[in-house]
């Protein structure tokens, strides 16, 4: 009863402060320019190595009418206790791809997309910046966000988090925000995915940023007792899941397993990632863009800081230490600053102008409404160029969905070829792949999964064969293996050439395919069979 008194009156107040900026709508000057944002976040989408496992997870639980909370597809550890997190995601694109097929996954991820783009557009909007600059920054962040909007549950913390940074700036600059959606907000978060607690986080270092800078002024910490009080009922509605707390238990062993953080590309800290593959060249871009959008936002607030923007600050700070810790999380600090930096912007021009003399013109020029609205014409061109970069070649309606990176495709149509079944030693990336084809009557050793299913001891097998041949031919003997699937042309692939016990059956310039000696499928005539690899789609 208290707890709901003291949600219900969350302060609105103290709006009409003169010192805090009016709101001005991008989508009131031009929804066409929202629309071009959200192409360009969708722009580089793509089918990831996760995309085989989260449909195929989903249509399985869709199949039993549960959620699996024990991994049936994995001979390492068979029956291992999976932290499902992810589950309402993967079930919803299982869905998606049963009635709608591979066009429906795309309007889905399109929707997802257009959805945060939209949230962080009107986080913009309260800053009272003009639309061109507001666009500006909206472009550089959708930009950002593209390489990383992919089809895969994340997609829903981004867009949450982008809401949740929304509601936060309209509180902070004293109109009614309605709050209180963070508690469904949440319950609905930790179902989709495991980053919900990214949202606890930024809620917890706005109230704590309120709570100081009232005392600092005088005003109490009636404020921040209503906030903490909201940030408690939020964390509550996180238990509002099917596995209840075993959705932290993911948080906190994703967030803590250094084995993992080593196989998985996206966990690696930025200067790691700046070292490997150096600072220049397209496979930095996301970097690249990153490094300008942040560093243009740190100079604008440095020229112009505001005592009352000091909470988004805070956010966006912690959220950009995030990011140097590990690359996956570089669209939460671009999230968080954009209406810092749309705001900081405008007033950094506008001090520039004022030490010119053109701030009378400038401040004309506004209230005359230029920044009113865009032509109809203008709007209706940017309309047509957009939707046909978003329905073109490979787009929105087409059927095919290209995957980045090699997969093993002619190894599994040889297996299926010649009705090869069992269990499979392969390299993580292809696991949910290799799912997808040839489960049921296959086991995979390991696939993506690490920090949801699979034990420490059993990653630390993994690297060592893959990683720390030929120390890691051990392996071999330690599990009940048919088959061992590697990268052509790696340490793996020549130790396993050495391996008397196994011969190989298949090959490619993408993967090479092994079996026991003394097994069905080494007897086969006219062995190895030298294939072709293909472009792979989904599915």
């Amino acid at each position: 009863m208290i707890l709901g008194r003291a949600i219900e009156k969350l302060p609105d107040e103290p709006a009409g402060d003169a010192s805090w900026p009016q709101p001005v709508s991008l989508w009131r000057y031009s929804a066409a320019l929202v629309f071009v944002a959200a192409v360009i976040a969708n722009a580089c989408s793509y089918a990831d190595i996760d995309l085989w496992g989260h449909v195929y997870f989903g249509a399985a639980m869709i199949r039993a009418g549960r959620i699996i909370t024990n991994d049936p597809y994995n001979y390492s550890v068979p029956n291992h206790l999976w932290l499902h997190h992810e589950w309402l995601t993967e079930v919803m694109m299982a869905a998606i791809y049963q009635h709608c097929g591979i066009i429906g996954l795309k309007l889905w991820h399109f929707s997802v997309t257009a959805f945060a783009i939209a949230m962080l557009s009107m986080a913009e909007g309260e800053t009272g910046a003009p639309p061109p600059i507001q666009f500006g920054v909206l472009a550089a962040a959708a930009l950002t966000l593209s390489a990383v909007m992919q089809f895969r549950p994340q997609i829903f913390t981004y867009a949450l988090f982008a809401m949740l940074i929304f509601l936060l700036t309209r509180d902070l600059y004293g109109r009614r925000s309605h709050l209180w959606l963070v508690i469904p907000m949440l319950a609905l978060w930790s179902n989709l995915h495991g980053g919900f607690f990214i949202g606890l986080v930024t809620l917890g270092i706005y109230t704590a940023a309120i709570g100081v800078d009232d005392l600092l002024t005088g005003r109490g910490l009636k404020r921040a007792w209503r906030l903490a009080a909201l940030t408690l009922a939020a964390t509550a509605a996180t238990f509002v899941n099917p596995i209840g707390i075993e959705c932290w238990r993911t948080v906190f062993v994703s967030l803590t397993d250094p084995l993992a953080h080593k196989v998985m590309a996206d966990w690696r800290p930025i200067v790691t990632v700046i070292r490997d593959s150096g600072v220049h060249g397209s496979d930095n871009l996301l970097l690249e863009v990153w490094a300008a959008y942040m560093g243009a936002g740190a100079i604008s607030i440095a020229v112009t800081p505001r005592r009352d923007d000091w909470p988004l600050i805070a956010i966006a700070a912690v959220m950009a230490a995030a990011a140097f810790s590990a690359i996956r999380n570089i669209p939460l600090p671009i999230i968080a600053g954009a209406p810092l930096l749309a705001r900081h912007l405008d007033l950094t021009f506008r001090k520039l102008a004022a030490r010119k003399g053109d701030l009378a013109n400038s401040a004309a020029q506004e209230t005359s409404g230029v920044f009113q609205r865009m032509s109809i014409a203008g709007q209706s061109l940017i309309f047509i160029a957009s939707f046909a970069v978003l329905f073109g070649r490979e787009g929105l309606w087409s059927a095919k969905l290209a995957a980045v990176g090699e997969y093993p495709s002619g190894a599994v149509s040889f297996m299926k070829e010649h009705n090869l079944h069992g269990n499979i030693l392969n390299p993580s990336q292809w696991g949910q792949y290799l799912i997808w084809h040839l489960a049921p009557e296959s086991k995979i050793f390991y696939d993506s999964r690490f920090d949801t299913v699979y034990p420490q001891k059993v990653l630390i097998q993994y690297l060592d064969f893959f990683f720390e041949p030929p120390s890691g031919a051990r392996l071999l003997n330690e599990y009940p293996h048919n088959f061992v699937l590697v990268i052509t042309n790696s340490p793996t692939y020549k130790m396993m050439l050495e391996q008397r016990a196994w011969k190989p059956l298949y090959r490619d310039s993408v993967c090479a395919l092994f079996a026991p000696a003394a097994s069905r499928a080494a007897e086969m005539p006219g062995l190895p069979v030298i294939g072709k690899a293909r472009k792979t789609f989904f599915p």
